[in-house]
């Protein structure tokens, strides 16, 4: 799963992502705060950067600002026709700290409810096994 959290300067979004993942253990969620690009992202296409943050399979990730951020801050229509059952766009409303982090939880919620996550099957070998 990946939450991209976008907002504007001092909007909470650190603070977001401390309320919100405070329980969570911390080795399954990597976040991610993006900057300007550096020289080694600048020589690749603009997408080269994400990918390689991106969580795996059974992870979670969070990135602090994303590579929509120009489009975002200039057209507001890129959330309605982009967003998909799998992968959805919510506006947040972020003028109560409190309100804010409750929403993005609660989203992740319903999402990992509706995505139903299982454990992977046991690797062929281990039936009979016994820990003590």
């Amino acid at each position: 799963m990946l939450l991209v959290l976008q907002g504007l300067d001092a909007s909470g979004k650190d603070g977001v992502i401390r309320r919100v993942f405070e329980g969570v253990n911390p080795m399954g969620v990597h976040v991610t705060s993006f900057r300007a690009p550096t020289e080694k992202e600048r020589a690749h296409d603009y997408l080269w950067r994400i990918h390689a943050e991106l969580p795996p399979r059974g992870h979670m990730g969070v990135f602090n600002r994303s590579h929509y951020e120009d489009v975002v801050a200039v057209r507001m229509q890129v959330l309605h026709e982009t967003s998909t059952e799998w992968a959805s766009w919510h506006v947040v409303p972020a003028d109560r700290n409190w309100v804010k982090s409750t929403a993005v939880a609660t989203l992740l919620v319903d999402t990992l409810e509706r995505l139903d996550p299982k454990l992977p099957e046991p690797e062929p070998g281990v039936e009979g096994l016994v820990i003590e």
